[in-house]
């Protein structure tokens, strides 16, 4: 008798509890589709984010790694050469570029020029970018009278690449509104031979 009781006890309060909800039901869909476009926006510029993010440390680490290799490729590079032990010297460029790739001087090399700087951040960019709307620019800025002889390129002189993306947004929307975004960074480095 007395679960007999309990059960049409309970039976009434989750009937009177469900009642507000199936008159409801509407508003239910209409605060989904609300909540779901909000999580959906978040989500896609939360992906977004992390894409430029990845498009802005290859920039990053381009233009770090290219001055690296400017430096070591200047005007002596070729004069450690008896030292070495391919008997070469440490000098990489050109750097020649094909429709397969990139591939660094093996012998016969000689100080790196602007579009062997170039030739060689196409070598290192990752997939996921671009190379199209990839822009290199080297610079050598001595003003000292050594640096002025030797064409900006001797040791203790500075060499300076900037590398630039035009990054364009994965989601046509966030695109119409503000169109391609540059991404740049710079990194100067002392030539050391």
């Amino acid at each position: 008798m007395l679960a007999n009781l309990t059960d049409r006890f309970l039976s009434r309060q989750t009937t009177r509890r469900l009642r507000p909800l199936k008159r409801a039901s509407g508003a239910t869909i209409v605060e989904f589709a609300l909540v779901f476009i909000i999580l959906i926006t978040m989500l896609f510029g939360i992906a977004e984010f992390g894409h430029m993010l990845y498009a802005y440390h290859f920039v990053n680490h381009a233009a770090k790694e290219a001055a690296r290799w400017a430096m070591v490729n200047g005007a002596t590079c070729n004069n450690d050469a008896p030292f070495s032990s391919n008997g070469l010297g440490s000098c990489t460029a050109p750097v020649t570029c094909s429709a397969g790739g990139c591939s660094t001087c093996s012998s016969g090399c000689a100080t790196a020029k602007i579009a062997d700087i170039s030739n060689y951040v196409q070598m290192i960019t990752p997939q996921g970018i671009d190379t199209t709307k990839v822009t290199v620019t080297p610079t050598w800025p001595g003003t000292s009278t050594f640096c002025i002889a030797s064409a900006g390129k001797g040791p203790s002189c500075p060499v300076e690449v900037q590398v630039s993306y035009s990054y364009n947004f994965l989601f046509p929307l966030i695109n119409v509104k503000t169109g391609p975004v540059t991404l740049s960074s710079t990194s100067e480095m002392v030539i050391a031979h």
